[in-house]
């Protein structure tokens, strides 16, 4: 017995709301596949605030008042960014205790450099992430140096807080190089003496930490010594091209959407 026309119509209206989802089945799954390319990459910060010199008379009876006196040398301030023709560049050597911020960004790629107007006051952050078919790269390092005059029989001593922090930016797939830093050096340009620091340093991303610190270097002699303070903050990050997906992958599934599509085309018609 033949169908009626309502009868064909609803059998067909069925087939095509089964290709409807088919349709929107494969449709789905292209988009997941794209959506696994979702930018990652990494995060990052560091620097050094609050930084203070201070005196200790180490030999308080020997009618000396310890003292110390403090100068800028010099203040270096360099990042780049690379990702595809992305490229860009700074080099700061002549901010010296100026307030100052240089900026680096292009897409997903971007890093700060600030200085503050204090002893030591500079800082970093930034994320960087991968483009398609090409590796991703931002460097950026601040560097200020600081020469001292310490009295004889006296110690100078330093405080302040530093920082550094590495974080994911999505699930960070396609990280390939980290490296970041933030440094404190003391050290005798008279003589090959000890050198006094604290350091945050780590190649792992995820890594966070702060702290206060206090540093001291002692001149026990009788003439007046020169020390070098250094203060350093600086990351380099090397992220992965996120890959492409095979142009067959694409091709195969729209066979697949098609041969579908035909298939219940097909039964529809026999219907």
């Amino acid at each position: 017995m033949k169908d009626t026309p309502a009868a064909e119509s609803t059998l067909r209206g069925k087939m095509n709301s089964r290709i409807c989802r088919l349709t929107g089945l494969a449709a789905a799954l292209i988009l997941s596949m794209t959506g696994a390319q979702a930018v990652d990459g990494v995060t990052f910060s560091g620097g050094i605030s609050g930084a203070t010199f201070g005196v200790i008379d180490l030999q308080p009876d020997d009618g000396v008042t310890a003292s110390y006196s403090a100068s800028l040398r010099n203040s270096s301030y360099y990042g780049r960014l690379d990702g595809r023709s992305l490229d860009q560049e700074f080099s700061d050597e002549t901010s010296g205790q100026q307030p100052v911020t240089h900026t680096l960004s292009a897409g997903d790629l971007n890093a700060t450099l600030t200085a503050g107007d204090g002893i030591g006051e500079i800082s970093i952050h930034g994320a960087i992430s991968p483009y398609r078919e090409a590796d991703a790269l931002v460097e950026i390092r601040a560097v200020q140096t600081y020469d001292v005059t310490l009295s004889a029989g006296s110690a100078l001593t330093l405080s302040g807080h530093a920082f550094l922090d590495l974080g994911y930016s999505g699930n960070g797939i396609g990280n390939r190089l980290t490296n970041a830093s933030t440094t404190i050096y003391m050290f005798s340009r008279n003589d090959n003496g000890p050198v006094t620091r604290t350091s945050l340093g780590t190649r792992e991303v995820g890594y966070s930490h702060a702290e206060d610190f206090w540093l001291a270097f002692a001149n026990p002699g009788t003439e007046d010594s020169v020390v070098t303070v250094q203060f350093l903050t600086d990351s380099f990050t090397i992220v992965e091209a996120l890959p492409v997906p095979e142009p067959a992958t694409y091709a195969m599934l729209g066979l697949g959407l098609l041969t579908l599509g035909a298939a219940a085309r097909r039964r529809a018609s026999r219907a």
